[in-house]
């Protein structure tokens, strides 16, 4: 599997970094219909990531700091 920091172009974060968290995140490649229900904040980016079972990586800027 590629990593998503290399496919998002941010700065990797070692694997303690960040957080799993729960809810419905759809894929948002095209024609794809799948919802995970985890994907992994990535804190020092304040991203959201997750990657559906046909391995389309999907992602959302989010700050859930606040």
């Amino acid at each position: 599997m590629r990593s998503p920091f290399d496919d998002l172009g941010k700065t990797r974060e070692p694997k303690t970094e960040g957080e799993l968290v729960e809810g419905a995140f759809s894929c948002q490649e095209s024609d794809c219909h799948y919802v995970v229900t985890e994907a992994r904040y990535l804190t020092a980016n304040k991203l959201i990531t997750w990657q559906c079972p046909d391995g389309h990586l999907s992602k959302a800027n989010m700050n859930l700091d606040d």
